[in-house]
């Protein structure tokens, strides 16, 4: 189980370290809309981070049953859903659009994963017996899954500093 445990949670901090936070500094007034909805598309990955960290927290206690787990992935796995939710209800501000498809693209992404592969690596973790061909699934798994989120949180910065620079305003990391 510890070593399951160590995988997840180094899955979960490569996926914690995706989401950086930008804060906009103003340039002109008429980017004041960009400014905040892009605010709150970050707004909206800091809540998720947060729970991801609040998940990963609690599951390397190791003390965690399996249905103390379960439970706590189901509210990870509800907190991406009204990620989503929220995004796709923002009003998208004008040449926000690339940016905005890459968001929900993103957490699309995290709600896929944890209905699937964090599934899988729950059951794994809490098998009657955990081989060590189970381990190596496990880190394919989580290799396979690192990827395709590095490449959409690429896709994701870039979007949002296109955006950024059509609005005319400035990206700081926080």
């Amino acid at each position: 189980m510890k070593k399951l445990n160590v995988f997840i949670s180094l899955f979960i901090v490569g996926a914690v370290i995706g989401f950086v936070a930008y804060s906009a500094n103003r340039k002109t007034n008429l980017a004041v809309d960009a400014i905040s909805y892009n605010n709150a598309i970050v707004e909206e990955q800091n809540l998720l981070t947060q729970k991801f960290l609040v998940f990963n927290t609690k599951l390397s206690t190791d003390t965690l049953t399996e249905e103390e787990v379960i439970d706590e992935h189901n509210k990870l796995f509800e907190g991406a859903q009204v990620a989503l939710n929220n995004i796709e209800s923002f009003d998208t501000a004008e040449g926000g659009e690339q940016f905005q498809k890459a968001a929900e693209d993103l957490v699309s992404f995290y709600i896929n994963i944890l209905d699937n592969e964090y599934r899988d690596i729950i059951s794994a973790a809490y098998a009657d017996e955990v081989t060590i061909a189970d381990a190596d699934e496990i880190e394919v798994m989580i290799d396979n899954i690192t990827t395709e989120e590095n490449q959409l949180l690429q896709n994701f910065v870039d979007q949002q500093k296109q955006f950024a620079d059509q609005s005319g305003f400035e990206l700081q990391e926080s």
